[in-house]
């Protein structure tokens, strides 16, 4: 089953998230939602995780905050899964970049918000969608490694499959290069600008 997502501008500003399935023969699948496609609120779908059983996790910005929400096979909302709309304190909004999801079935999500103490979180869920208070400081690690002053910014994870460690990837911004630039550019002077 191959499933695609996308974003759906329906009525004045009101978002839906919609998912498609295809059969490997690229025929919309008539099992899942109606007729091959579902829609739940939410926009700006970042991952899709599908679980050994079949449910579908989808990770999506949802009214300018990360929000993580789980699909049965068949396209339905899972209603024994606690969706969850992460508003970490402190911040206004937060805006979800990748999710993966470890052996035990546990949920590891990387949320990036507007505070600089908080701008690169990872949450870790239950298989029930409930916050894991055993990971980190209550289901949270916020800035997990530091380079200096510089800026860390996480955008890629994955889980080992033999040890189960957490994978973080992501890119330092190093100011001594932006500093040298800028004092380079204020003493050449620049031809045509």
């Amino acid at each position: 089953m191959l499933v695609y997502s996308s974003e759906i501008n329906v009525i004045m500003k009101y978002l839906l998230l919609f998912l498609c399935s295809f059969t490997a023969f690229s025929q919309l699948d008539s099992t899942f939602g109606t007729n091959g496609l579902t829609s739940i609120p939410g926009n700006s779908p970042v991952g899709i995780k599908i679980e050994t059983d079949g449910k579908i996790l989808v990770l999506m910005k949802k009214n300018d905050v990360a929000s993580l929400v789980r699909l049965m096979p068949d396209g339905t909302v899972d209603n024994t899964f606690v969706f969850q709309n992460l508003v970490i304190a402190g911040t206004t909004s937060s805006y979800p970049l990748n999710m993966a999801v470890q052996n035990d079935g546990k949920i590891v999500a990387i949320i990036n918000t507007n505070t600089i103490s908080t701008s690169n979180t990872l949450v870790r869920f239950n298989t029930d969608g409930t916050i894991d208070s055993s990971f980190g400081n209550n289901g949270y690690i916020f800035n997990a490694f530091q380079q200096g002053n510089n800026i860390v910014s996480y955008t890629r994870i994955a889980i080992n499959p033999i040890s189960g460690n957490i994978l973080i990837a992501g890119n330092i911004y190093i100011y001594l290069v932006l500093v040298l630039i800028c004092q380079l550019l204020s003493v050449i002077p620049l031809q045509g600008f």
